[in-house]
């Protein structure tokens, strides 16, 4: 697979759940993380969430958003790849399967 930039867009997001969560570890009134959005150069458009969970533990939203914001504008797949965040590479295996025609109903190239 060849190695063409992508455009590489994120923003933060914070929602208040419509009724609180309650688990083991204490309760939830909101959730936030980050949408990416992968653009590639026939424009068609391939997204992903970052949400990690506090208490597992594996990465903060804070480093999520700092790894994100190292990547630039433009980025090659194998820059994309290379992100050593679990939910991180979730979210760039999310927007990239979406690119390749696996996401939101399997419609070829992501979305418009």
């Amino acid at each position: 697979m060849s190695d063409l930039p992508y455009q590489f867009d994120f923003r933060h997001y914070r929602r208040r759940l419509a009724q609180p969560l309650r688990t083991a570890h204490g309760e939830w009134r909101e959730r936030e993380g980050v949408i990416i959005r992968l653009t590639d150069s026939s424009g068609a458009h391939g997204y992903g969430e970052i949400a990690p969970i506090p208490s597992f533990g594996s990465e903060t939203l804070k480093s999520c958003h700092t790894l994100c914001s190292a990547f630039g504008p433009v980025v090659t797949r194998d820059e994309l790849l290379g992100a050593v965040l679990p939910c991180v590479r979730f979210a760039i295996g999310s927007a990239l399967a979406m690119l390749a025609g696996f996401g939101w109903g399997g419609s070829r190239g992501g979305t418009r």
